[in-house]
């Protein structure tokens, strides 16, 4: 199975939540997949550079060097579009970031 981690569990993991390390460990351990998506690459080291946070920085790179990376196909920014006009019609209004990482999801 796939699994997409968003980033406020990346956070958490960097905080070394019990909880989120174990679950994430266990994952792994099942022989499950856990990608990196370019959103949240993107959120997450943005906010460790603006911290200057060097030690989190390398410590999550080099543990993302073990999982998949996936970059956007042009079937995901169609999906994406799609749920964007879908959630405009049903007038909700979830972020970018957010419809981005649901049509990976999809």
């Amino acid at each position: 199975m796939r699994y997409l981690v968003d980033t406020n569990i990346w956070i958490e993991f960097l905080r070394k939540n019990p909880k989120v390390r174990t679950r994430l460990r266990e994952t792994l351990a099942q022989r499950n997949e856990i990608c990196v998506i370019p959103v949240v690459y993107y959120e997450l080291l943005r906010g460790l550079e603006k911290r200057h946070d060097r030690g989190s920085i390398a410590f999550i790179k080099q543990f993302w060097a073990t999982l998949s990376y996936h970059e956007a196909t042009k079937h995901i920014w169609d999906e994406a579009i799609c749920l964007r006009v879908m959630s405009t019609r049903q007038n909700t209004n979830p972020g970018d970031k957010d419809i981005f990482i649901a049509a990976f999801a999809i």
